[in-house]
């Protein structure tokens, strides 16, 4: 975030400072629930979520936070991510967590059903950090 951001003195930020900023989505067939969750937890903060587009792909959706000044909830493991003009702050809401569920087919009778399903990992990932594009 650029030095001059309003919230850029913060190390943590509450959701509810986000209640003037645009979302960036995902499309539901790619991230199953997730603008539900992220409007459910804008209203517990008091305010409705507005998003500016759904994002098909992370760096479409970093473009878009670069050009249409929005905001985007994202997995803790993204700030390792360096993006010129963009900066990752952490919620101070503990409870904004999104629970991943990965499955993948072993063995060889993927199809048949006997298969799919083991190997399945249940992972909790906390969705608390956002980006903010650079304000001029």
């Amino acid at each position: 975030m650029a030095a001059d951001h309003p919230l850029a003195k913060d190390d943590a930020v509450d959701l509810s400072d986000l209640k003037k900023e645009v979302f960036v989505g995902a499309p539901d067939e790619d991230v199953p629930g997730h603008n539900r969750w992220v409007s459910q937890l804008c209203k517990r903060a008091g305010f409705r979520a507005r998003f500016v587009q759904d994002a098909e792909s992370l760096t479409h959706g970093l473009l878009l936070i670069a050009t249409e000044g929005a905001v985007s909830l994202q997995p803790d493991y993204t700030k390792r991510s360096t993006v010129p003009g963009l900066v990752f702050r952490p919620l101070r809401d503990t409870s904004a967590k999104w629970e991943l569920i990965g499955g993948m087919a072993t063995g060889q009778g993927v199809g048949g059903g006997e298969d799919v399903g083991r190997g399945v990992s249940n992972e909790q990932v906390t969705g608390k950090n956002f980006l903010l594009r650079r304000r001029r």
